[in-house]
């Protein structure tokens, strides 16, 4: 019997592209043209719509005007399909169906921070299958798992958020490094790492609000991102573990959807529902939920941030503490996989683009010989979602490639090389995989920063990338 579910969720809309499967695209071409779109393969098992007569093709905020008007009219239409599809097969297997069994459906920030574990990995990795099974029979029309991303790549840069609040200085830096894309912040506050009550002032979402309504209308994609702005910014997100989840998630839930609604509104490319937050992420069921509830307002890019990670070859709990967050059953229903890169590759000085190259092949830091490069391919092989470096930045001390996080030890020795050569290995070691979407760097817009490249040698490298 045809499978509902997969007939329909390749309908959900994306920035310039609605993806249609084979079986609608011949009913649609038959008997029910839309007037203003045509037709043309993307690939052997799906086709694109584009939009305009004049046979423009649009990846822009007017693209999500358009899918929001035609959206009900081609899922009215994919409807149709799938009743007489169901309908016909229905009726003509129902005498082989009376005398033959039933067939399965069923488908198979510190150092410290990000090693700590919640659950064994046993549990995690059954309730990740679990989880991944339940979801693969689960998913509906209206609430489908993730979107085809089409965008070609994001250079972006992330509003700073201690500094960053003037967008026409955002937009200055951004457009003399050749980025496409920006995230802003709304800062989403605690008083400790073990509270329950998160909250937004309204300064803050004003702030925000202000940056994303200027740079969408500059033409940038917009990332949204909710900041975890513990003590005043004097605690690291990854520190964030509520004493109360149910208390937090609920408060949570109410700012992500605000935010939600407000994306929606204003045309925002993406949203994060989440940053780092990796003493949370053992609660899978409840993002999942959270993601379920943003898709019913928001039709852009959903992502899901996790932090960065160490394992080496001689430590057994490393690597599995990597299988648990490799295996983590809400990366079925993002649309991309968000990772802050802040990976630490070596304790040389001064290291040269081929050293750092050479790093995120095998870490020669503490002999680890840790494959990042693998490692972040494996989730795009696990999970078919495209991978996007969220944060992507370090110091520039002759020491930063070794904790590339830590913007304090080190700063008496400067090298201002070293970002340059950073971001020029990431791009030659990454750039060109089919899987990687780019990078956001961390950060731009506040020149107290130690990571802001503008100014310095490394806005050269990034400059000329993805050009």
């Amino acid at each position: 019997m045809a499978d509902e579910d997969n007939i329909l969720q390749p309908i959900a809309p994306t920035n310039g592209n609605a993806y249609i499967t084979p079986i609608i695209l011949k009913y649609m071409i038959g008997t029910n043209g839309i007037p203003g779109l045509y037709c043309s393969p993307d690939n052997g098992q799906t086709y694109k719509f584009e939009y305009g007569p004049d046979g423009k093709r649009y990846d822009d905020a007017d693209a999500m005007r358009i899918m929001r008007v035609i959206e009900p009219y081609v899922r009215k239409i994919a409807l149709d399909v799938v009743t007489s599809v169901l309908n016909s097969q229905s009726k003509s297997t129902s005498d082989s169906q009376a005398t033959s069994a039933p067939q399965s459906t069923s488908q198979p920030a510190s150092q410290s921070d990000n090693q700590s574990a919640s659950d064994s990995v046993a549990s995690s990795q059954g309730s990740a299958q679990s989880a991944t099974q339940s979801a693969s029979q689960s998913s509906s029309a209206s609430q489908p798992a993730s979107q085809p991303t089409t965008v070609s790549f994001i250079k972006g840069g992330n509003i700073s958020p201690s500094g960053g609040m003037d967008p026409a200085e955002t937009d200055k830096e951004a457009s003399d490094m050749k980025l496409n894309s920006i995230t802003a912040s709304l800062l989403v506050r605690a008083d400790n790492a073990t509270s329950s009550d998160p909250v937004v002032l309204d300064d803050d979402w004003n702030n925000m609000t202000k940056d994303v309504d200027y740079l969408v209308a500059k033409g940038y994609k917009v990332i949204i991102q909710p900041y975890p702005w513990i003590a005043s910014g004097s605690v690291v997100e990854t520190a964030w573990e509520p004493s109360d989840f149910s208390s937090f998630m609920t408060a949570y839930k109410a700012i992500i959807l605000r935010m939600a609604k407000y994306a929606e509104s204003a045309g925002a490319w993406g949203i994060y529902i989440g940053t780092n937050l990796i003493k949370m992420e053992n609660h899978e069921s409840d993002w999942i939920n959270l993601i379920k509830a943003v898709r019913e307002v928001y039709h852009g890019k959903i992502i899901y941030r996790t932090n960065w990670w160490y394992d080496a070859t001689w430590d057994a709990t490393t690597i599995r503490n990597y299988q648990t967050t490799l295996g983590r059953s809400f990366w079925q229903y993002v649309d991309i996989i968000g990772v802050a890169s802040y990976f630490e590759l070596t304790d040389k000085l001064n290291p040269t683009s081929e050293d750092l190259q050479a790093a995120l092949h095998k870490v020669p830091y503490y002999n680890r010989g840790q494959d990042i490069f693998s490692e972040v391919k494996a989730f795009a092989d696990k999970w078919g979602k495209p991978i996007l470096f969220g944060e992507l930045g370090v110091p520039p001390f002759a020491s930063g490639a070794k904790q590339p996080w830590d913007d304090v030890t080190g700063k008496d020795n400067l090298d201002y090389s070293v970002p340059a050569n950073l971001f020029d290995a990431y791009y030659k070691v990454f750039g060109g995989q089919p899987w990687w979407l780019g990078y956001s760097i961390f950060t731009i817009d506040d020149s107290h920063s130690w990571y802001n490249p503008y100014g310095h040698p490394a806005a050269d490298v990034i400059r000329k990338q993805f050009s």
